[in-house]
């Protein structure tokens, strides 16, 4: 049994099943994902899971876990032989004295990553202009990005660096995650859209239920431009609009980047 909404959550639910266990994933939220991708794109997640044989017990939480089961604040019991907790993890700031944090515990940077004179911070726990992305690939950009800004405080000359550690970090955030196979890459960030158009097949029929594989590019569109992108089965799209995505894009010259990729 998983018990989250979390990422971690549904990729252990899908490696388990996969190895021949039975599965159970007991969520707070109605709709894992939903907030995140919106509905319709958060179940084409949700339906592939289904199609392999994961339970989902949303809208639940757990108030208690024995040997044998996990009972729910309903009051139902649920039989588990094994519970995995993916249920989030709080940054590690007790070394940050002095330093500001956000809400969610993440140091705020500048795009230097500058958080103070002399600290620079990089990775899960920083915070850049309001984003705070905990994904390995981000945390390898920024560790380029804020040694080149140390070196150049230190008095190394631009030119002694590579092109990348030369400017403030202008990275794409980017993160993915595995299901069954299946790889949601999201590029972008978009805590919410203006209108959401999605190119491709979900892979669901109308009552949720899974009807082919997903193959998908998923836009999410503010003040008329496009802020995130999500694709399955997209890779190399989803690679070049990384790129594109380094200035503002329309979602005509989005679609078309994709298309050329």
């Amino acid at each position: 049994m998983l018990i989250g909404d979390s990422f971690i959550a549904f990729e252990a639910a899908s490696a388990l099943t996969t190895r021949g266990l039975k599965v159970t994933v007991v969520a707070q939220s109605e709709q894992p994902f939903a907030k995140k991708f919106g509905p319709d794109a958060a179940n084409a997640i949700l339906a592939l899971h289904k199609s392999k044989g994961v339970t989902l017990k949303a809208s639940s939480d757990a108030q208690s876990i024995s040997a044998e089961s996990v009972t729910l604040k309903s009051g139902e019991t649920l039989p588990a032989d094994l519970v995995l907790v993916a249920i989030g993890v709080q940054p590690a700031t007790g070394f940050a004295h002095g330093l500001p944090l956000e809400q969610d515990g993440g140091i705020p940077v500048a795009p230097s990553l500058q958080a103070a004179p002399h600290v620079w911070v990089a990775g899960d726990v920083a915070s850049v202009e309001g984003v705070r992305i905990e994904h390995w690939r981000l945390a390898q950009q920024h560790g380029r990005s804020a040694a080149g800004a140390m070196l150049l405080a230190l008095g190394a000359s631009p030119l002694e660096l590579p092109a990348p550690e030369r400017e403030p970090f202008h990275g794409v955030p980017f993160f993915w995650t595995a299901h069954f196979g299946k790889r949601f890459g999201y590029v972008g960030h978009a805590s919410d859209w203006d209108e959401l158009q999605i190119d491709g097949e979900l892979g669901t029929a109308p009552d949720g239920s899974a009807t082919t594989d997903p193959a998908f590019l998923a836009y999410y569109v503010k003040d008329q431009q496009v802020a995130a992108i999500l694709g399955c089965g997209k890779d190399s799209a989803i690679a070049a609009l990384a790129e594109s995505m380094r200035s503002p894009l329309t979602l005509t010259e989005a679609r078309t980047a994709a298309a050329n990729a």
